[in-house]
């Protein structure tokens, strides 16, 4: 009996190895993507996390996101010396300290904590004490650098190899990501009355817009390195950072930019006015929509760009100051924030503290206008912010810089396990305070929600004589999926990659005459094929019904991706049961879909299928179905006992059409 063969990442020249028996035959033509040859696999692996945490004042800047600014990453170790400022008397003299280090041709690589502000503005009095540094910035030679785009270090090499025999290379699998259950310091309630405190100090005039926040707590047995390394697979933005910064940790996954620095160009993009992801491309566009068109979203952040135009012309050169982009929406992992972009010249030889005193706390995490503002939130915000909302990045002796708004970000006081993050939104005339509580907690969810690191998949049948069935509605799909998680689509490579899986199935003459074929796609764009002869089935196959219910929020089941253990654990059971699929309701106890199949019913004469509201992937033969071929197939929510009383029941999919099936006796027994 044949087992089965595989066709795998694609290397030349191709490789035959035997595997578990006899029978089983695995081709291997493993194939890296265009111009990846000579490259340097992943340097920052989570074996260099690892070590990294270990290792006293380093820290660590990368762009997982890579766009014509951001493909490089930075390592800085080894400091000469700290600069540390703990008091607002220190601040100023701390930054003066770092462009004295400047000038001398180092580098300087740390953070600034918000309550810093403080001291370049006495109309704020004093902030609320800080358990971390105000400042902190490690002097250091030279970075590592390494270039992502090119995958090759730009300098540093050699001190990298030096590096890389303290942790080595070797694969280590990370640890499934723990369960996440943060406490907030603030409740809805108590929220809700200072956010009416804030609506009282607008009506009165003293503010137009405050960026009012609080913290979420949590305890976690997760080292940094793998609770780093879990969020920055997932959470895919350009300015993501590990810092080891002597007694304080900060993790942090920012998408916001608040100033670079190249020569005399500045350029600032504040972040004001979020969305949330949908569900799929779909509904990605009709957020997309409702936040261009959202007339409170664009006033909250066209204030904070004037704010921030007023702040950086006290230090640019006179009419150098223009607005570039307005309003650009941009997309990461959970929401869809709304951008602009800021551009001027500063004036000649503007140093490292005047750039913080003019800019520095950055106006999209205060409120306009800043001075008056901060004084509001000192007032209603219970605790200092520390390292959430100040700044994070790192200057260069060249006049180089790149500092972020240190939103999601994650800090720890060592060696306690408890972790703090913290969340805020926008408070202007119109908001309403449970919807900003809700974007607060929506904010959150790249570290409540971590997925783990997954793969785009499509199965298809392939058949000797007819070739590949429903092929461009199975690209179709991946290519939406694509889009939604930002993977690579090479439609060219794709097909060439199941031209040489054919070629391979029809030298293998004589196994089978239809076969399943699972395409895979890496994030990186790497393609895999997995190839099985496709069996037959019994005359009237069973189903059955997990215990399991399925939350028709979660967007993989909206797409095919391998984050789908739930299904593959229960298809495991439903076939050791000898049923051919297993079926799942949803939370509000709607039936949605098998584990490998769609569902359809028949009642009356008449053929429904689940809508895909309920919590369903697109299958490729349901859509065929709704499009109007026979049976003419409806949308309709169908309930456990619609499937009970239905006249036949169905399930369908790419791989077999249309199957007739019938429950479970233990199933109709349950519902008896």
């Amino acid at each position: 009996m044949v087992a089965g063969f595989v066709f795998l990442k694609e290397t030349f020249p191709p490789r035959i190895r035997n595997t578990e028996t006899p029978t089983d035959l695995t081709l291997s033509m493993n194939r890296a993507p265009k111009g990846s040859r000579s490259r340097e696999r992943d340097p920052f692996s989570l074996e260099f996390l690892r070590w990294l945490e270990k290792q006293k004042d380093c820290t660590f800047f990368e762009s997982r996101r890579l766009d014509r600014k951001n493909f490089r990453s930075y390592l800085f170790v080894a400091p000469a010396h700290i600069v540390v400022a703990t008091s607002l008397g220190e601040v100023e003299s701390a930054l003066t300290e770092v462009q004295r280090a400047l000038d001398r041709g180092s580098y300087a690589a740390g953070f600034v904590s918000y309550e810093a502000g403080y001291a370049f503005e006495s109309a704020l009095g004093t902030p609320f004490p800080s358990e971390i540094p105000l400042v902190w910035f490690g002097i250091y030679r030279k970075p590592i650098v390494f270039n992502t785009r090119s995958g090759r270090f730009e300098s540093g090499w050699g001190q990298y190899r030096i590096l890389q025999k303290q942790f080595g290379n070797s694969s280590q699998e990370i640890q499934r990501a723990c369960a996440i259950h943060p406490t907030a310091s603030m409740s809805e309630e108590e929220y809700t009355r200072r956010v009416g405190r804030i609506a009282e100090y607008i009506v009165d005039g003293y503010t137009y817009q405050t960026n009012y926040t609080f913290k979420l707590r949590f305890d976690s047995l997760e080292a940094p390195a793998e609770f780093y390394h879990q969020l920055r697979r997932s959470q895919l933005v350009c300015y993501s950072a590990f810092l080891n910064a002597g007694e304080t940790t900060v993790l942090s996954l920012s998408p916001e930019l608040f100033f670079r620095l190249e020569g005399s160009s500045i350029t600032l993009r504040p972040m004001k006015g979020t969305a949330g992801r949908g569900k799929n491309v779909r509904e990605d566009k009709q957020q997309r929509m409702w936040l261009k068109e959202s007339e409170k979203d664009r006033a909250e952040n066209l204030m904070i760009v004037d704010l921030l135009r007023n702040d950086v012309g006290r230090i640019a050169r006179t009419g150098s100051v223009h607005v570039r982009r307005l309003f650009a929406i941009e997309r990461y992992e959970t929401v869809l924030p709304l951008t602009s972009t800021i551009q001027a010249s500063l004036r000649k030889g503007t140093d490292a503290k005047e750039i913080f005193r003019a800019l520095f706390p950055c106006g999209s995490v205060t409120g306009a206008p800043k001075i008056k503002t901060m004084q509001i939130i000192r007032e209603l915000e219970q605790e200092a912010r520390g390292g959430y909302t100040g700044a994070i990045g790192f200057f260069g002796p060249d006049r180089r810089a790149v500092f972020s708004v240190a939103i999601r970000t994650l800090v720890r006081k060592n060696p306690r396990r408890d972790w703090e993050i913290g969340v805020g939104s926008g408070i202007v005339h119109d908001s309403a305070a449970r919807a900003e509580y809700a974007e607060c907690l929506l904010k959150s969810r790249f570290v409540t929600e971590r997925s783990e690191e997954f793969r785009l998949f499509e199965t298809m049948r392939f058949d000797l004589d007819t070739g590949w069935s429903f092929l461009p509605r199975h690209l179709a799909r991946l290519r939406s999926s694509c889009l939604y998680f930002e993977f690579p689509f090479a439609r060219a490579e794709i097909i060439a990659c199941l031209d040489r899986t054919e070629r391979e199935i029809r030298r293998t003459k004589g196994l089978a005459r239809s076969y399943r074929v699972k395409l895979i796609l890496y994030r990186d764009g790497m393609l895999e094929t997995e190839v099985r002869p496709l069996g037959q089935l019994s005359p009237i196959p069973r189903v059955g019904i997990s215990d399991y219910r399925t939350n028709s929020d979660d967007r993989f089941l909206y797409h095919k991706t391998t984050n789908r253990r739930l299904y593959d654990e229960e298809l495991a059971r439903a076939v050791e049961n000898g049923w051919f699929d297993i079926l799942f309701l949803n939370e509000r106890g709607e039936v949605t879909e098998g584990a490998r199949s769609n569902i359809v019913i028949k009642r009356g004469g008449e053929y429904f299928t689940p809508p895909s509201e309920c919590g369903i992937l697109p299958g490729v033969f349901r859509s065929i179905l709704l499009r109007g071929s026979q049976p003419r197939v409806c949308e309709k929510v169908v309930t456990l006992t619609d499937l009970q009383e239905a006249d036949e029941i169905y399930v369908c999919n790419a791989l077999r059409g249309m199957i007739h099936v019938t429950l479970a006796p233990t199933i109709t027994a349950l519902g008896a």
